[in-house]
């Protein structure tokens, strides 16, 4: 679903494979962490870098929500 929102024009093909990349590199930067922790600090290193992707999204999302406002009769968002 993610390739697909990163994909344009239908290149479907690059999409993948700029994901992968970009996976690869998370991956790359959290053994290097990993492997430069203490055996306590290990434990709170996510590998995985599909959860990574995840708690980034989430940390993107706006925090406000929208209210909606009568004027005029009308009700805007």
């Amino acid at each position: 679903k993610f390739i697909n929102f990163v994909m344009r024009r239908g290149k479907k093909e690059l999409a993948r494979s700029l994901v992968e990349e970009a996976f690869e590199i998370i991956k790359k930067e959290q053994l290097r962490k990993y492997h430069s922790a203490t055996p306590a600090e290990r434990v709170k290193i996510i590998l995985d870098p599909k959860a990574i992707l995840h708690a980034a999204v989430e940390n993107c999302k706006p925090v406000m929500e929208l209210m909606g406002m009568k004027k005029g009769g009308s009700t805007y968002r």
